[in-house]
């Protein structure tokens, strides 16, 4: 990556640059309301993959765990992304409900779909990754769905970047 040059005349190293792009908004385009709770908003695993592929030289992900709780898989992965040498390792986590016949309780075992456990045990791994990606930046939709963060974020961006201005 090519050093640039700062307004002031400075070297502005490639790392700054790399941090503005993880800081800065997803794509409106990539954002989507979720089918069941409308209110929430979410950057979907295969945007999320797509940019660790396009941002990073690599990245992997390791499950660290998962477990049973109540009637829920839950699963904790650690994200690891190198770029230019560097390492970007982050813990996420996330959960899926385990599928039960229509009606029955949610606690009850003998009443599990057969394909419940095909179904949450991925699925709670793809929420857990993106819960990692989102300690990256911005970019992998942070903070869509909290209240406020985005007027917040919008104007530190609007502001100049260096760390005196960040702090006043």
């Amino acid at each position: 990556m090519e050093i640039k040059k700062s307004e002031n005349g400075g070297e502005v190293a490639p790392v700054v640059e790399f941090k503005k792009l993880l800081l800065s908004q997803p794509k409106q385009r990539w954002i989507k309301r979720h089918p069941l709770y409308k209110e929430v908003k979410y950057v979907p695993i295969y945007i999320v993959e797509r940019l660790l592929d396009h941002l990073f030289d690599r990245w992997s992900v390791e499950v660290i765990n998962y477990q049973i709780i109540i009637n829920s898989i839950a699963v904790h992965v650690r994200l690891r992304a190198w770029k230019d040498g560097v390492e970007y390792v982050h813990d996420g986590l996330g959960a899926s409900p385990i599928q039960t016949k229509a009606g029955a309780s949610p606690i009850d075992h003998n009443s599990v779909l057969t394909d419940a456990v095909m179904k949450a045990l991925p699925a709670a791994k793809s929420f857990a990754l993106k819960d990692a990606a989102d300690h990256l930046g911005e970019i992998f939709g942070r903070s869509i769905s909290r209240k406020g963060a985005m007027e917040v974020v919008q104007n530190m961006q609007n502001q100049n970047s260096d760390l005196k201005s960040l702090l006043k």
